[in-house]
């Protein structure tokens, strides 16, 4: 695949470069539906470009493909307290997000990948393995576990990306 110039971050060894974030708070007083959340807007991804959107927060970044060309795309990212409303709560949990797309057809993803960190704080006090960390991803009234790779750790986090289909709410959990 093609990178896209549109790029917001740069992988390095494998992780991203925190140097180079691109985020944008939307004012609560002008865009009253995008209270609480990271708004990253692409005005256009190119057929078979990967575009990586960086968050540099849990999820620190999404790198999409998409089957189409598309325009003015909107990826809206927060970081829940609690269980999201009307959804079944997931055992083991690290943490909620919810990550959507706007002005996007989720049925023209080729290939998503999510990367997100876990505080190793969180996993020595719960005595997790590496590979018990997954991400999953609630579709169709269910949660379903993503493929999900260990990258690296450093100090404080161990780094995964997980495949996804698309976008909705994420959980954050661990499996034994």
């Amino acid at each position: 695949f093609r990178s896209n110039n549109i790029i917001v971050s740069e992988i390095k060894n494998n992780h991203f470069d925190n140097n180079s974030v691109s985020e944008i708070k939307i004012n609560n007083k002008t865009e009253k539906n995008h209270k609480d959340f990271t708004i990253e807007k692409i005005e256009k991804i190119n057929r078979d470009e990967s575009t990586e959107i960086v968050f540099n927060k849990i999820i620190q970044a999404v790198r999409i493909v998409l089957n189409k060309n598309s325009k003015n795309i909107i990826f809206k990212y927060k970081e829940l307290n609690q269980n999201p409303n009307n959804v079944k709560s997931v055992d083991h949990l690290y943490h909620y997000i919810e990550l959507n797309v706007e002005n996007l057809d989720q049925k023209l993803i080729k290939k998503s990948e999510i990367y997100f960190k876990v505080n190793k704080n969180w996993i020595f006090e719960n005595k997790i393995k590496k590979n018990e960390i997954k991400l999953k991803r609630y579709h169709n009234y269910k949660w379903n576990t993503l493929e999900t790779i260990y990258l690296h750790e450093d100090n404080d986090n161990l780094y995964f990306k997980s495949i996804t289909p698309g976008f909705s709410y994420f959980a954050i959990i661990f499996e034994k």
